[in-house]
């Protein structure tokens, strides 16, 4: 098979399919606010949940300087705006995700930014950065974790990944689906738990919580229906959809227990200097738990 590669600027540039701020544009005011509400502000409130692991308050949190890397149209930004924050900024590549934000913040800014994150990292002074599924989509992880090793002690990196699944085995099995995680053109990294504390060995960064649930079972409802809608009759596809419906709540607590679902949520915390430090604690667990699951 001959591949190749996505035209420059791809999925901004428009070419190829829909871009991120298409797909937005369609979407009202109604479930722009559904979104944020199943989406974004279960983020923040973990986060927030956090406090006493990170040796600070809830409130002491808000009034820290956030910096959100790959903000799209501001939705965690509203969402720390609606608790009280007033000190902080979102950069993203998308222009118009960008001129989206800007115009539903009334405190705070986006930044159309189109530099590589590590080097937003560089320049900007932030107690707390955030990025919530970004990093799969950034060519040179190994620098933006080298960004933070230059950080102060106490510098905060929330942030969340898609990691080795059974979502990412079920798209190894099944020539009928949508690549979620073994997406080659607009993801570049998919992680482990290994490649995740060398992540944080290169950073300096410490976990000190991490938030593990997924949406495999969803994805295996789904391949297995597209799958079956080919052999199996509208009245026995429909018996087989509500009986996997009725399983998919169990099936992917049962993925998430077992540390095989597809994303991680981590709380990190720059408290050692080098790159090479190793952690000497392990990080807190939250309950397992489902959150709505979307574009972020």
């Amino acid at each position: 098979m001959i591949g190749c590669l996505p035209p420059e600027g791809y999925p901004h540039s428009g070419q190829g399919g829909l871009t991120y701020s298409a797909v937005y544009d369609k979407q009202g005011d109604a479930a722009t606010a559904k979104r944020r509400s199943l989406v974004y502000q279960p983020k923040l409130e973990w986060v927030l949940s956090q406090a006493d692991l990170l040796g600070m308050t809830r409130q002491s949190l808000l009034d820290a300087r956030w910096v959100e890397l790959g903000c799209g149209d501001g939705q965690f930004l509203k969402c720390l705006e609606e608790a009280g924050a007033s000190r902080f900024t979102g950069f993203d590549a998308d222009p118009a995700l960008v001129g989206r934000a800007e115009a539903a913040l009334t405190a705070g800014s986006a930044v159309h930014s189109r530099i590589p994150l590590s080097d937003v990292v560089r320049a900007t002074q932030a107690d707390i950065f955030a990025a919530f599924f970004v990093l799969e989509h950034i060519p040179d992880v190994h620098d933006f974790f080298t960004a933070f090793s230059d950080k102060p002690q106490g510098t905060v990196l929330a942030f969340s990944v898609p990691v080795f699944s059974l979502a990412t085995a079920l798209e190894s099995a099944f020539d009928v689906h949508a690549p979620r995680n073994l997406d080659s053109v607009l993801h570049t990294q998919l992680f482990t738990e290994a490649s995740i504390r060398r992540c944080m060995e290169i950073g300096g960064l410490e976990p000190v919580s991490q938030w593990i649930f997924g949406q495999d079972a969803a994805d295996l409802r789904r391949m297995l229906m597209q799958a079956l809608a080919r052999v199996y009759p509208e009245q026995m596809l429909q018996e087989v959809d509500e009986r996997l419906a009725l399983m998919e709540e169990g099936l992917q607590n049962v993925v998430d227990r077992a540390c095989f679902c597809d994303a991680r949520h981590i709380v990190a915390v720059r408290r050692k200097r080098g790159r090479n430090a190793h952690r000497r604690n392990s990080p807190s667990q939250a309950p397992h738990g489902r959150e709505a699951r979307g574009a972020a």
